[in-house]
């Protein structure tokens, strides 16, 4: 195996080969995590259901006799047909040794995950590993398991996860930019320097007094400090 990496596209760095390793164990675990499932039926042993059921249908109808009530004859008939019908429409295995489901669900599996570090389907990288438990595994087991339309799938399927991680990308950073810029603090308004815009803004202020008889003599008086002061004006009263 290591000799093998050195050779295939997983040879361009430490990190890609810990991230293959990782994905073969990943791919092990999901086919073996499963429910183990009974191999589909040859073709033969299909057709000698189906043949069995019309056999003992046909018998039935040798044997019928007119004390047997026609409504236990159609019990027994309408089972024999529908087991006939639904033989007839299960899913069937070529002759010889079962199909490994787990295998293809092995194959499958880690070819998504290495598509999606490479862009390729390395057939002799997935052959080499998927060998060490299927030892008959080769690059033309691969192949049959690697239709155009499963890599086709795979590729839209790659595609579709990372236009999503880049939107993820884009809004994550859209908030960290927004989060990282500080609130605009408002405007503060100039503090008063001079005497005289001191006097202006006491000024200002008596004007505001709700009372206008309090208002007034608040402004005369500060007319009054501001003449004793000596202090004139930045600019005219108006």
């Amino acid at each position: 195996m290591r000799s093998f990496f050195k050779q295939s596209v997983f040879g361009k760095g430490t990190v890609l080969k810990v991230a293959a390793v990782s994905q073969i164990a990943h791919a092990y675990v999901a086919c073996f995590e499963r429910e183990p499932s009974e191999p589909l039926p040859t073709t033969a042993a299909v057709r000698g259901l189906m043949k069995k059921a019309a056999a003992f249908e046909s018998e039935l109808s040798a044997e019928s006799s007119s004390w047997v009530p026609s409504e236990l004859e159609k019990s027994f008939r309408g089972p024999l047909k529908n087991l006939r019908d639904a033989a007839s429409t299960v899913e069937r295995r070529s002759a010889g040794r079962p199909a490994f489901s787990e295998r293809r669900i092995f194959i499958l599996h880690l070819a998504r995950a290495l598509y999606g570090m490479c862009d390729d389907f390395p057939g002799r990288f997935i052959a080499t590993v998927a060998a060490r438990v299927w030892e008959d595994t080769d690059d033309r087991t691969v192949r049959k398991i690697l239709t155009d339309d499963e890599r086709d799938a795979i590729k839209r399927h790659a595609e579709k996860n990372r236009r999503q991680v880049a939107e993820s990308e884009n809004a994550a950073h859209l908030l960290l930019n927004r989060a990282s810029i500080p609130p605009k603090a408002p405007p503060q308004t100039r503090e008063p320097q001079t005497t005289s815009e001191i006097f202006e803004m006491m000024l200002a202020l008596a004007k505001r007094i709700p009372d206008e008889t309090t208002s007034i003599s608040a402004v005369n008086f500060m007319h009054m400090l501001r003449h004793e002061a000596e202090i004139e004006p930045d600019f005219p009263q108006e």
